[in-house]
C-alpha cells in the first residue's frame, strides 16, 4: 500500500505518491506492448492536448461555440453533440487518480453520469479504435472507484466532422489484462 501525498506534474506526466514515482496505464501498458505507438508523435501530442483542453472549456462552460475555428474545430463540435445527446454530469473531468493498493495512476478525462446509460468512466479519443482503449478504461475504472464497480467503461470517439461514436467496453477480461501487464510492468522496471 503506498502510502504519502498524491502528486502529479502534467507538464512532465509523472505521477508521485511521497517521493516514490509511480507508473501510469499508458507506460505499464507500453511496457507490456499493448499500446500503438504510432499514434504517440510529437505532432499528435499538442493536438491531443488541446482536444482536452477545450472540451474541457465546453463543461465548464469557458467555451464559446460560435469562436471557435481552425483545425480542431470539427472534433469538438463532435463532442459539443455527445453533450447535447447525453447529458454528462460530471464528478471528475481531466483528474489524475492513483490506485495505492496495486500502486498505479491514471489520467480520466470524464467520470460521472451519462443519460441512460448511468455511472460512467470516459476517455476522448480522435484516433482509430485500439483494444489498449478497452484495457485503459478498466484500469481508470478500478483506479476511480478503488475496486471493480458497476460503472461502465465507454472510449468517446470524436470525429474532424463533428461527429462522433461511444463505444462501451463489456469484456470482464479487460481488468486482469491490465493487471497481468502492471505485473509484467513490476518484472521489467525491477
Amino acid at each position: 500500500m503506498l502510502r504519502g501525498r498524491f502528486t502529479f506534474a502534467p507538464d512532465l506526466h509523472i505521477y508521485r505518491v511521497g517521493r516514490w514515482l509511480v507508473p501510469g496505464t499508458t507506460e505499464i501498458m507500453r511496457v507490456a506492448g499493448r499500446v500503438d505507438e504510432r499514434y504517440y508523435t510529437q505532432t499528435g501530442r499538442p493536438r491531443g492536448q488541446v482536444i482536452h483542453e477545450l472540451p474541457e472549456g465546453l463543461d465548464l462552460g469557458l467555451l464559446d461555440l460560435a469562436r471557435l475555428n481552425g483545425k480542431v474545430r470539427g472534433w469538438v463540435l463532435a463532442y459539443a453533440a455527445f453533450v447535447e445527446q447525453m447529458h454528462p454530469q460530471h464528478d471528475l473531468i481531466e483528474a489524475a487518480v492513483v490506485h495505492r493498493g496495486y500502486g498505479f495512476a491514471t489520467m480520466v478525462d470524464r467520470a460521472g453520469f451519462l443519460a441512460g446509460l448511468g455511472r460512467s468512466v470516459w476517455n476522448l479519443k480522435t484516433g482509430p479504435m485500439h483494444p489498449s482503449h478497452a484495457i485503459q478504461r478498466a484500469a481508470e475504472k478500478l483506479a476511480l472507484d478503488g475496486r471493480w464497480s458497476a460503472r461502465r467503461r465507454f472510449t468517446l470517439y470524436l470525429r474532424e466532422t463533428g461527429t462522433f461514436h461511444l463505444e462501451e467496453h463489456h469484456n470482464e477480461a479487460d481488468l486482469p489484462d491490465f493487471l497481468e501487464d502492471l505485473q509484467t510492468w513490476r518484472h521489467e522496471a525491477h
